[in-house]
């Protein structure tokens, strides 16, 4: 799975390209002015602001304020990325993002070719809120899945003491992934406000 990929993701009904897997450091900002990469502490959020046609126009004569029109239409996610230790490469990735102009949220998972489908994934928020999603599609050695997730457990994961990802191997057995809290309330404050 290369670091530079870039892999399709359904958000709230809209495909939209989910930002390279290999985030940046730590208050990072993105040289392309058309999307923004800043990462808060464990997670990253990405933005991409999608240009107006050349030929649309505008709502009303002149914005007062054109950064916060952007903003309105960007289209971003928090990310946290899981790296093995030895081989540095990526081998899962759970994305959670909003379309434009949406207030519907899912969850986006990449993980490696190598599981079992049929039982989808799990995440889970302090053990008790499951949020249950299906693979999409698997394309190369990465496959894709999402599930709707629901602003009550978006509140619930901002002061969660465990997140976990779980899916399973190709012999049936559970994998268990710990998702980190560290920055999660920020980040995704960040993402809801498009930045």
């Amino acid at each position: 799975m290369s670091l530079g990929m870039i892999v399709k993701v359904a958000v709230a009904g809209l495909t939209t390209a989910v930002v390279a897997l290999g985030a940046g450091t730590a208050g990072a900002q993105s040289p392309n002015p058309d999307s923004s990469n800043t990462t808060y502490q464990d997670w990253t959020v990405n933005c991409a602001f999608p240009a107006a046609p050349a030929d649309a126009k505008p709502a009303e004569p002149k914005a007062a304020d054109p950064k916060a029109a952007a903003k309105s239409a960007a289209i971003c996610e928090m990310v946290q990325q899981f790296t093995d230790r030895k081989t540095q490469r990526v081998f899962a990735r759970v994305a959670i993002g909003k379309g434009a102009g949406t207030g519907e949220a899912k969850v986006a998972i990449q993980v490696g070719a190598g599981v079992l489908l049929p039982p989808g994934f799990v995440l889970a928020i302090n053990e008790k809120t499951q949020v249950k999603g299906a693979y999409l599609r698997c394309v190369s050695d990465v496959c894709t899945g999402d599930a709707d997730i629901k602003k009550d457990v978006l509140d619930q994961a901002k002061t969660a003491e465990k997140m976990t990802l779980t899916f399973t191997d190709p012999a049936g057995r559970p994998v268990l992934l710990q998702l980190s809290s560290k920055g999660f309330s920020t980040a995704l404050a960040a993402m809801n406000a498009g930045k």
